[in-house]
């Protein structure tokens, strides 16, 4: 999608991962592995579906900000790389959280959509309208809620980046019945 709301979904990605592991706070060794886990995901699933956009519509994933370096190699390789920034500042911070308070989990899940939930709402216009920045300017952009070339791949790609997220929190969340195990 856009690299703003990606880079929140990331730290989003990163707090729930953080949040599922919260039975095995106490383990180093499996927090690393947890985080590994959610780079994986970053890494395998967001980052090809983020760089599939920025080819296609670079200053809509911009959202319109950067339009004469929109297709600039290096700074869209600097963009995609901070989604893993995200992600650790997103696990670091549910981490942190857990430290806290670790009986309102429901709410701190809740918390890990903030920012995504401000840059929606701020940015919706520019989410919403996609094409060149003179098309936007113009009121000529395309509505992304109507544009199959956007919403199929679209689709897909969260369809992708949901079920391996899912397979990632119950992953971290195995850990609990192991330990119970033995």
């Amino acid at each position: 999608m856009t690299i703003p709301m990606d880079c929140s979904i990331c730290y989003a990605a990163g707090r729930i991962f953080a949040l599922s592991a919260k039975d095995s706070f106490d383990d180093t060794e499996y927090i690393s592995r947890c985080i590994n886990r959610g780079r994986i995901l970053v890494g395998c699933a967001i980052i090809p579906a983020s760089a599939y956009f920025v080819a296609r519509w670079p200053e809509w994933s911009w959202m319109y900000f950067n339009r004469k370096r929109a297709r600039s190699i290096p700074l869209v390789a600097l963009a995609l790389g901070s989604y893993f920034i995200s992600h650790d500042l997103g696990f670091e911070s549910g981490l942190r959280s857990i430290e806290r308070d670790s009986k309102s989990i429901p709410l701190e899940f809740a918390r890990s959509f903030l920012p995504l939930a401000i840059i929606s709402a701020l940015l919706w216009k520019r989410f919403r309208y996609q094409g060149t920045f003179e098309e936007f300017e113009e009121g000529e952009a395309v509505d992304v809620l109507r544009n199959l070339q956007f919403l199929i791949p679209f689709g897909v790609a969260s369809f992708v980046v949901i079920l391996a997220g899912a397979l990632v929190v119950l992953r971290n969340m195995s850990h609990k019945v192991e330990r119970r195990i033995e």
